[in-house]
């Protein structure tokens, strides 16, 4: 009995030093338009593609309103072709607010992503 008394002080102990410990850190900075998640959306973090492109503030409210607007368009839509070609007019929304250099680095994000989508969908189809 006394054993585990001593082991369960000992856990709480290392959970209460951890914790303060946590507390401490001091939270990175991040501009809130980089950090916004998407609400009601499986990804997190829909803005996380264009980190590291250095878009400027009027670049961030642009994309930002034509991610609004898609989505309240596709609010209802159900039908996947209509749903891709809504996807591919948002992108190249998107792609005439990117400067050249933006574009560039935005598509070769876009590929790594996809290869690891389709890196992870097999290692699914094969585990199942």
């Amino acid at each position: 009995m006394f054993i585990r008394t001593a082991i369960a002080a000992l856990v709480a102990a290392t959970v209460i030093e951890s914790g303060a410990a946590f507390a401490q850190t001091a939270p990175q900075q991040v501009p809130p338009a980089v950090t916004a998640p998407a609400q009601g959306h499986k990804h997190r973090d829909r803005m996380a593609i264009f980190r590291g492109l250095n878009l400027s503030q009027d670049q961030v409210a642009k994309i930002q309103a034509i991610h609004k607007k898609f989505r309240e368009k596709n609010a209802n839509v159900t039908d996947r072709t209509q749903r891709r070609a809504s996807m591919q007019a948002q992108r190249a929304e998107i792609m005439s607010v990117l400067t050249p250099d933006q574009q560039q680095k935005f598509q070769q994000r876009l590929a790594a992503m996809r290869n690891r989508w389709k890196q992870q969908h097999q290692t699914q189809t094969q585990t199942q």
